[in-house]
This record gives structure tokens, C-alpha cells and sequence, in this order.
């Protein structure tokens, strides 16, 4: 009756309902199973059946055994009608208070929201966690649906009480309604492993505040310590370290990028390529990637103005990337500007401090202001601090080349910084640099052409193109 929908067999569906609900209040039900019943119910109510409507609601919290109520339950929250919804937390009330809660319970108690079942809802909860039984396995958002502030208040109070899943769960929570002990709570997941941890780094990471970036950078900087005097990252070490650093070089903060540019200064190559590769995705995340690349291929091409007209829209476009920044500088360089390019230069590190390009070019734009010992200087600290960094090497080599160019620079000085700077362009081949092409081309280099040794060094940085550095 109830499968062929059709109304004539509403009378007959709505006595067979009437009479099991007499058997069900005493614990009896004729053979029938759940689904029957289910069916039935839900074909009167479908209808608009009031007489029955009113006598489910009426005796829903006398159906036993449970199985039978749960899909009233569920058809009843499914209505939404007000009386329907008093019923059923009538029922609830009588069903959590006896324990006997089950999945539907669990989904109505999320829907009505009563305090006054929090405590019973959470030792369930408890029980069924510590029970190492994968089917019983049960969210806490019932719980957390229930509770009322100072329930969750105590609830924190409570929190070594929680595994970790748990933690992670009531983390997720916590950070929605902004408790004020989140981040806190946060912080001491972060040295834990698995999902805990991850869900901290992500709940800090679309925070966003100054107070959740400097735990985020405080535990990636313990993590950076746990590895030194080692020679690589355990795997363990390394998926922790690229979470992390990916989440940090995601953001224009300041004190983010410079602890992303203090990485790629770091001791222990892991650390070092894993912060490069990081930051070299900014680029590639930019909106003006499009207009960077075009800009490159105009320079290529020889069409300058044009291609500073492009150069100029990608700042526009997106005035935090850092490479924009950079070849604006070395452009404005390159025309004689210095004091513009120092400018840009000054940005860039305010942007992005520590970072070893751009003290680099800082270095060589010194020398061509005229700051020739200053500018040098600044070069060799930079090198010893970062002996292996390309960047600082042959920007280094860029930096003597063209202080041993200057006119008032003596016979002697000029031979000596030569010296140097084809000492360091060595060293730039000895990382595997093998942009040859370039290097043959620089501007900068110029005055080396005629060093003996110059043709070698263009053919050792070709025999690097293709090899591993």
C-alpha cells in the first residue's frame, strides 16, 4: 500500500500505524521491522495526515525499542514544523538522559541545541572515543552544537581530556567562535604530529594575525634548530618543514618573508632548497606573472621602452612582487639612476628583509654611487655569510668589477679587485651556475674580458648547463 502512493490506502496506512504504536509503547513489534514502519510514517505525514500526525508526536517518546523511534526522528526533523520539533525534543530528552543515543539523536541534538544535554552528549562522546572501536567513532560536534559558553569554558579547562583528534576538532571550533584561548591552545598542538598539528598551522595560517604568524614562524624556527648539525631533514622533518615554510612563504608580511630569506641563508641545504623553491613560487602565485613574462621577452627583444612600460604595470599590478621590484632596480641601475634604483632597493628590503639579492644589489649599487669601500665591504659580508648563495657571489664579482673600472681607482686596487672579482665568478660556476650566456654579456663584467682567464670561465659555466648543482 504504502509503495503503490496511492491516498486511497491512507486509512487503512494510518490504523496499521495506530496499532503498532500501541505495541511499541510496550516494548513490542509484531514482527515488524524498521523500514515498514519508516515507510508508513513517513507516506501519512507526506499527506498531511493529521490525525496521525498528532498521535506520532503524542507517543514518539514511548516507541521501543530505539531503532523504531530513530527514523521518526529523522522524518519529523525533516518537517521542521514546530510542533514536530517540540516532540522530538521531548523525545531527546528521554533518550540522552537514559544513554541511549544514536546517530539520529546525535543529529537532532545538533538542530535543537540544549544545553542541558552537553554533559551527557560529551561522556558519550568519551566513552565511545576510548573505546578503540573504528565503527564507534563519533564527532564532537553534537557536543560543541549544545554547549553553552561557560560549558565550553570548562570544556577547555578539560582539554588534556581530549585525544587528538578531539583537540583538533574542538581547535576548529574554538578558532570559529574566536575563544579567546585558541591561539594558545594552537601553539601547543604545533609540536605535536599528524592532524592536530596540521590543523593548527592551518587555523593560524587563515587567521592571519600578528600574534598567529609569530607562532607560526616561532615553531618553523625550532623545527630549522632541530636539524642543524645535521646533513638532511629526516622524511618526518621534511614533510613538517614544508608545511610549514609553504604556509609562511604564502604571506607579504615582512617578518614572514624574512624568516623565508633567513632560510635560504641557512647552513643545512635542505632547509635552504626548500625555502628557495617556496619562495620562488611567489612569482608564479602572482596576478602580473603574465605581464613579468612579457616584460622579459620585450628586454629580449631589445624593446627597452616598452618593456619598462610593462615593467611598471606589473607594480601597479601587484606592487608586493619582489622580482618587479628588483629588475626595476637593476634597470634604473643599468640607465645611470642610481639613487632611483637605490630607492627601489629600499623598498624591496622593507618588503622582503634579509634577503640576499637584494642586499647583494644593494652592495653594487653603492659602488656605482660612488660608495666604492662601502659598497665592497657590504659585498664580502655578504659572502661570508652565505658562501654558497650564487646570488651573492656574482653580484659580488659585479660589485668589484665595477669598482675596479671607476677612474680614480688606483693600478693597484684595479688589479687587485679584478683579481677578486674573477675569484668569484669561479666560485658562482662552482654552484652550478650555467647561465653562460649572460654571464658573457653582463655589462657589469665588462672590464674582465680581457682577463686571461675569462674565456674559462664562460666554458665552465656552459659545462654546467644540464648538470645537477
Amino acid at each position: 500500500m504504502v509503495r503503490s502512493g496511492d491516498d486511497r490506502w491512507t486509512p487503512f496506512v494510518a490504523a496499521w500505524v495506530r496499532d503498532f504504536l500501541e505495541l511499541a509503547v510496550n516494548g513490542q513489534t509484531g514482527g515488524i521491522q524498521p523500514l515498514e514502519f519508516q515507510g508508513a510514517v513517513a507516506f501519512l505525514l507526506d499527506r498531511r495526515h493529521e490525525p496521525s500526525q498528532f498521535l506520532i508526536r503524542e507517543r514518539l517518546s514511548q516507541i521501543a525499542p530505539a531503532k523504531f523511534q530513530d527514523p521518526v526522528l529523522r522524518i519529523l526533523l525533516s518537517q521542521g514544523q514546530p510542533l514536530d520539533l517540540q516532540a522530538v525534543r521531548e523525545a531527546l530528552n528521554q533518550r540522552i538522559e537514559k544513554g541511549e543515543i544514536s546517530v539520529e539523536v546525535l543529529q537532532a541534538a545538533m538542530i535543537l541545541k540544549d544545553p542541558r544535554w552537553t554533559e551527557a552528549l560529551l561522556a558519550d562522546y568519551r566513552q565511545l572515543r576510548n573505546s578503540g572501536r573504528p565503527d564507534d567513532q563519533r564527532s564532537l560536534q553534537p557536543v560543541l552544537a549544545c554547549a553553552s559558553p561557560a560549558q565550553i569554558d570548562w570544556m577547555v579547562s578539560q582539554w588534556e581530556r581530549f585525544n587528538y583528534q578531539g583537540r583538533s576538532e574542538f581547535l576548529v571550533y574554538l578558532a570559529a567562535v574566536d575563544h579567546v584561548e585558541w591561539r594558545k591552545l594552537a601553539a601547543g598542538l604545533l609540536s605535536e604530529t599528524g592532524n592536530s598539528s596540521e590543523t593548527a598551522i592551518n587555523l593560524l595560517s587563515q587567521d592571519a594575525s600578528e600574534e598567529s604568524l609569530a607562532l607560526l614562524r616561532d615553531v618553523l624556527r625550532r623545527q630549522i634548530a632541530a636539524l642543524e648539525g645535521t646533513k638532511d631533514a629526516s622524511a618526518r622533518g621534511q614533510s613538517q618543514l614544508q608545511v610549514l615554510t609553504a604556509q609562511i612563504a604564502s604571506f607579504v608580511h615582512p617578518e614572514c618573508r624574512r624568516l623565508i630569506n633567513q632560510m635560504c641563508r641557512d647552513s643545512n641545504k635542505y632547509v635552504r632548497e626548500t625555502a628557495r623553491e617556496q619562495r620562488g613560487n611567489l612569482a608564479q602565485r602572482s596576478p602580473a606573472l603574465r605581464l613579468l613574462v612579457q616584460e622579459q621577452q620585450l628586454r629580449e627583444a631589445d624593446s627597452r621602452d616598452e618593456a619598462e612600460k610593462v615593467l611598471e604595470d606589473v607594480l601597479r599590478m601587484d606592487p608586493f612582487l619582489l622580482e618587479a621590484r628588483l629588475r626595476r632596480s637593476s634597470v634604473r641601475m643599468h640607465a645611470g639612476n642610481f639613487d632611483a634604483s637605490m630607492e627601489d632597493l629600499r623598498l624591496a628590503a622593507e618588503m622582503s628583509p634579509e634577503h640576499v639579492e637584494v642586499e647583494s644589489m644593494v652592495a653594487l649599487v653603492m659602488v656605482r654611487q660612488g660608495q666604492v669601500n662601502g659598497g665592497l665591504e657590504a659585498a664580502e659580508r655578504l659572502i661570508a655569510s652565505v658562501p654558497w648563495d650564487d646570488y651573492a657571489l656574482y653580484n659580488g664579482a659585479c660589485s668589484f668589477a665595477r669598482a675596479a673600472e671607476r677612474a680614480e681607482t688606483t693600478a693597484e686596487d684595479r688589479t687587485r679587485w679584478i683579481d677578486r672579482a674573477i675569484a668569484l665568478i669561479k666560485a658562482t660556476n662552482e654552484t652550478g651556475f650555467d647561465d653562460y650566456k649572460h654571464l658573457g654579456e653582463d655589462v657589469d663584467l665588462r672590464i674582465l674580458h680581457d682577463h686571461p682567464e675569462w674565456s674559462g670561465l664562460i666554458e665552465a659555466a656552459r659545462k654546467n648547463e644540464g648538470q645537477e648543482p
